[in-house]
């Protein structure tokens, strides 16, 4: 009898330590099922904020072009702008940049490229990839009959086809794409520049232009001033035609999402009065 007791405690013993683990193992599985959808949740609430975020930037960039068109002059938005919008769920900050006041690296002359080197104090080395990767690139292009071909048709055979392009050029470091690459452009197509929407360092690229020159030069833009002594042949001031378009946009929710399109304003107003030419995360 004895020994039928102490059979029975042990099997009961057995039992109980087995309901014990089955119990601690279930509750682990719940807390690792609870973290998973918690985490699930976090991540589906982040999808939905950067979709919000998305959809801000996207109508910045919509309510830009609307302002760009403006039939009333008064109420049109000029490159060089910056324009701060309250929306629905967020804000959004725009910027209009012109592209005709960069270097076309497909078109501009090549000394302007080396003012450029020199306006931003590149390296030596730097300053020797930036020019031979140009050059190099537009020989290669010349060869193949692709400079001859008109207008935004030919832009996947031009010698760059994005300005992003820089980046392959063998020898030039990501510190001095990073510095070039706001002055540069491949959507003006002109081997000039409009110096009425020019930064400071493309300025100061022209040869026989100075800093005091650009410093007098934009105290007079500002009124309405035309002339760039020095400028030359290199400077053309034309309306304006093809713009960069950024629009960084936070939601209430502090989900950011940066959209940037090239945009052609086009003369055909009351038809077809921009036309999108990229369209860009950068």
């Amino acid at each position: 009898m004895k020994g039928g007791k102490e059979g029975r405690r042990g099997k009961e013993g057995f039992a109980l330590l087995l309901v014990i683990w089955t119990l601690t193992l279930a509750a682990g599985l719940a807390v690792v099922m609870l973290g998973e959808t918690r985490s699930g949740a976090v991540i589906a609430r982040n999808r939905i904020e950067r979709a919000r975020a998305e959809t801000l930037a996207q109508s910045g960039i919509n309510l830009a072009i609307l302002h760009l068109i403006a039939a009333d002059p008064a109420g049109r938005w000029g490159a060089g702008t910056r324009h701060d919008l309250a929306l629905s769920g967020g804000h959004v900050a725009l910027a209009i940049d012109d592209e005709d006041g960069k270097l076309d690296l497909n078109a501009a002359p090549m000394e302007l490229f080396d003012g450029l080197a020199g306006a931003l104090d590149l390296d030596a080395q730097d300053r020797t990839a930036f020019l031979a990767g140009i050059a190099t690139r537009r020989q290669s292009a010349r060869d193949g009959g692709a400079l001859a071909l008109p207008d935004i048709v030919a832009l996947s055979r031009r010698p760059f086809r994005d300005i992003s392009e820089l980046r392959l050029i063998a020898g030039l470091s990501k510190a001095a794409y990073e510095r070039i690459s706001p002055y540069v452009t491949v959507w003006s197509g002109g081997m000039t520049i409009n110096p009425m929407t020019a930064l400071p360092p493309v300025l100061l690229a022209l040869p026989n232009v100075g800093p005091k020159e650009v410093e007098t030069y934009l105290d007079g833009r500002k009124s309405g001033a035309l002339t760039l002594p020095g400028g030359g042949r290199y400077v053309a001031p034309v309306p304006l035609h093809t713009v960069t378009i950024t629009a960084d946009a936070v939601t209430d929710g502090r989900a950011r999402f940066i959209r940037q399109a090239v945009v052609r304003i086009t003369a055909d107003l009351p038809f077809m009065p921009y036309r999108i030419l990229a369209w860009r995360q950068p």
